[in-house]
């Protein structure tokens, strides 16, 4: 795992070629430190790493499924000029395949999510119900969710489509099958326009009864199809408290022509 500034690395860390061993190094090469472990081909294990970044003052903490393996202070943790990083990147050698998955990332922008979180799970979920909201024209059919549940996006196989400024279209998640905190929840689209002239939409969260909210600006569309998101938000905005599972059952989200 490799944390990068722009084409420089910041952090890196790796297993030794025999496998028992987990490094860590910052960009210059140097080890700054070392922790005996197994590999355990075969087995999934959940790895958080938490990185200071200065060049005397640095730290670096480490855990594997919750335990702390090492800890690091007043070391080196940069090698350009930034005291951050803006790439994640993870490479493999020695032969072997290796399986990432449920990644986050916090980088102490949020009020809540600054730290680790524990081993948790990153979800997505496609409509399975219509909103209250369904002013678009389904390509087929009568129910609108079932034109964009597809992922990745279909394109022109199946839509829904306006060219009324006002009009929403609004969807509802499935019941989810497990329990848990949510830590964050981002909304995604995917859409073009099909004729001259400027098109923009919005990104809308409503409970079905007041007015939608916008979430984020407007969204200028080009005739090709692009996937759009919302930032990862920490916070309901129709509650101002932090999601739960409850609120994703039963709110609803879509879009709406705004140009």
């Amino acid at each position: 795992m490799v944390l990068v500034d722009g084409s420089t690395t910041q952090i890196q860390l790796e297993f030794s070629t025999s496998g028992s061993t987990l490094l860590v190094r910052n960009g210059n090469g140097t080890i700054l430190g070392t922790v005996a472990t197994s590999g355990d081909l075969n087995v999934w294990h959940y790895y958080e790493l938490q990185v200071v970044f200065s060049a005397t003052v640095g730290s670096v903490i480490l855990k594997r499924d919750g335990a702390t393996l090492l800890t690091l202070t007043n070391v080196n943790t940069i090698s350009s000029a930034n005291a951050s990083a803006d790439t994640l990147s993870f490479t493999t050698g020695f032969g072997c395949t290796v399986l990432v998955d449920d990644i986050y990332m916090c980088d102490t922008s949020e009020t809540i999510n600054n730290t680790f979180l524990g081993d948790c799970r990153v979800t997505l979920w496609v409509p399975t119900q219509d909103g209250a909201h369904k002013d678009f024209t389904p390509s087929a059919g009568t129910s609108h969710y079932a034109m964009v549940d597809d992922m990745p996006s279909d394109g022109d196989a199946t839509y829904v489509s306006s060219g009324t400024v006002g009009a929403i279209d609004t969807y509802r998640a499935p019941m989810a099958t497990f329990a848990g905190t949510v830590k964050g929840l981002r909304v995604g689209i995917t859409a073009r326009k099909d004729d001259a002239g400027d098109r923009s939409v919005g990104i809308v969260i409503g409970d079905g009864v007041d007015p939608v909210t916008q979430i984020g600006g407007n969204i200028a569309l080009t005739t090709v199809y692009t996937r759009q998101t919302t930032p990862i938000m920490e916070i309901n905005p129709l509650t101002g408290s932090p999601w739960t599972l409850a609120d994703i059952q039963a709110d609803e989200f879509g879009l709406e022509v705004t140009v």
